[in-house]
């Protein structure tokens, strides 16, 4: 059984900690394009806003969704996680913008 979250602030630092686990991903996946991160420093940089601005909007959802339901830290992650395809758009678009290939995640 999954722990309740019962305080707004666990609910921040536990999306939170799936939000930097996420940006690591884009890292890796950004790594493994080979894309030189230097020269695309800054479509990289607005790429990455556009994912905090989706993951920020998510968020704000699921805040007031918390105000009327008791969650558990399973239910933020499925959460999360079915909204996860919209949160990679922004860095397959760009991926492939730069290599003209696809998908590199796995």
């Amino acid at each position: 059984m999954s722990k309740a979250i019962d305080h707004r602030i666990e609910l921040e630092e536990f999306w939170i900690q799936l939000e930097q686990d996420f940006f690591g991903r884009i890292d890796n996946a950004i790594y493994k394009s080979k894309i030189d991160k230097e020269e695309k420093a800054d479509e990289i940089h607005l790429a990455k806003l556009e994912v905090e601005r989706i993951i920020e909007h998510r968020f704000n959802k699921l805040k007031d969704k918390f105000l009327y339901e008791t969650l558990t830290c399973q239910d933020v992650r499925q959460y999360f996680n079915k909204a996860e395809k919209s949160y990679r758009k922004p860095i397959n678009d760009f991926i492939t913008k730069c290599l003209n290939d696809g998908d590199i995640w796995n």
